[in-house]
Parts: C-alpha cells; structure tokens; sequence
C-alpha cells in the first residue's frame, strides 16, 4: 500500500512539473511578441516642444517662450485713434525706424522720451537680448530689459530687425528676437507688445550688408512666429510703405535705400493710428 501511494504522489509532482512548464513557455511566448524596448505600450502621442496650429502643421516653439495663444494676434483696421494714440507710445527702433526720433516726429520733437534706440541707430538682430539702449529720460545706457522694468510703458512697439539681418539664420533670429520679448515681458508684465513687420529696400538694393527684399519677407514670417509663440500683436506696418511687390516706394526712403525717411516714418505712423490697440 505504501508503494502503491508513493508511485501515486510521484505521478503527482510530475504532472505538476509539466503544468508549470507548459505556463513557462506560454508565458515566454507571449512575452517575444509583446516584447517591450523601453516604449510606452500606450497609443497616445507623446508631448514634445513644438505646437500645432489650426491647420495642423507643427512649428518647434523657441526655447524659453511662454504665453503663446496658439493664434497670431493682429491688429485690424480702427478709425483714426488720433495723435492722442501716438502720444502715448513708446518706440523701440532700429536704424530702419530710428528717424522718428533724429527727425522729430513725436511729442517732445528730437529730445522725445518716447523712443528707445542706440545713439547710433543700428541695433543688430544677435544683440537684441543683451543689446543697451539710451534711457531717453537720463541719458543712461540700459538693457532693453531694464528699460521696460523702469519705464513700464503702456504700449510697446518694436520696430527692429533689419540691422545684422544677413548674418542670422531663421532659428538664431528667432531665438534672439523671443529672448528679446520674454525679457520685456518678464520686466514689465503689463506691456502691451507690438511688433511690426520690417520695411524693406528698394528692389536693386546694393548696400554692402546684402539685404534683399526676399531677406525681409523671410524675417517677416519669422516675426509672425515669435509673436504667435509669445503671444504678442503683429501689424504689418511695412506695407504701409510698399510698392505691392515686396519694395518700398523710393519716395518714403532714406539715399541709402534701406532706412525710412520722415515721409515713409509718417506713414507709418499713420498706419499705426488706423491699426489701434484698444487697452481699456
């Protein structure tokens, strides 16, 4: 009888052993299908830092910009908001742009307090974040940065990107232009920001910088990008002083053939006064 139990028991564990080694080797072939490489199982799509716009396309946002609306905020056409809408606007220029304070078109003429550029006018596209500007009040050389954080002006609006313009490349346009707008942003949350596409050339441009008015349209579309990122206003200011073809008329420029002269800057102005930020 003891035989007879044990013969029994050991059939026993022996079929417990092959059940065990059927669920090994089921086990070890659903594991060689399902084999895992270190990604998630999950079908949903990983988040990365790029947007998609409404249309679907994916734009890689520049690093270190924040509050983007994922739409571009423009400023349609208003009625004439008047001088008193001039008044009380602050410029940040180029030399493109500088004329409205060297010719005087502002309140306080050629010693206005509204304008915010180099005593030279140049103010190149790589030195846009670190670049210093004379601080109109004193006469101190400051960051631009620095310069929102102590004035905290109503209404920004920016008018550069035509200087270094051909020693940059999409991204480090980008890149310097957004580092520019969040440190503004940074200093002076309340800042209602207008960027303005760039002017032009004249369509046979031959200054020794080599900017053409494909460049311009290029930096424009640029412009646009940082804005909707950043979410700031854009307004196409340029065209203002366009011929249609990508020149500016050679009426509202400077000899050298790139800088506004006081006809171009006031037209501008004037599209500015018809393209009103309402801030109440």
């Amino acid at each position: 009888m003891t035989g007879k139990w044990t013969s029994l028991k050991n059939l026993g564990w022996a079929i417990g052993i092959v059940v065990c080694l059927v669920a090994l080797l089921v086990g070890l072939v659903i594991a060689s299908v399902n084999r895992y490489n270190g990604d998630s199982f999950s079908s949903s799509t990983a988040l990365t830092a790029e947007s998609v716009d409404s249309s679907g396309n994916v734009t890689e946002l520049t690093p270190g910009t924040s509050g983007g609306t994922g739409s571009l905020l423009t400023l349609p056409e208003t009625n004439d908001a008047g001088q008193e809408y001039i008044d009380k606007l602050t410029f940040l220029c180029d030399s493109s742009f500088i004329g409205v304070r060297d010719y005087g078109l502002l309140a306080g003429g050629t010693g206005t307090y509204q304008v915010w550029g180099t005593d030279s006018g140049s103010l190149r596209v790589a030195d846009l974040p670190t670049a210093t500007i004379v601080y109109p009040s004193d006469g101190s050389s400051v960051t631009i940065a620095d310069a929102a954080m102590i004035a905290k002006p109503e209404i920004l609006v920016v008018c550069v990107g035509q200087d270094g313009l051909n020693a940059v490349d999409g991204t480090a346009f980008k890149a310097s232009y957004a580092a520019m707008i969040t440190g503004i942003q940074s200093a002076s949350p309340d800042t209602k920001i207008i960027c303005c596409s760039i002017s032009s050339v004249i369509n046979n441009y031959t200054g020794a910088d080599g900017l053409t008015t494909i460049m311009i349209s290029d930096a424009n579309d640029w412009i646009r990008e940082v804005c909707e990122a950043t979410g700031v206003y854009f307004t196409d200011s340029g065209k203002a002083v366009g011929d249609g073809t990508g020149s500016v008329l050679t009426s509202y420029l400077s000899t050298n053939g790139k800088t506004l002269n006081s006809s171009g800057i006031t037209e501008v102005l004037s599209y500015l006064r018809t393209h009103a930020l309402t801030t109440e």
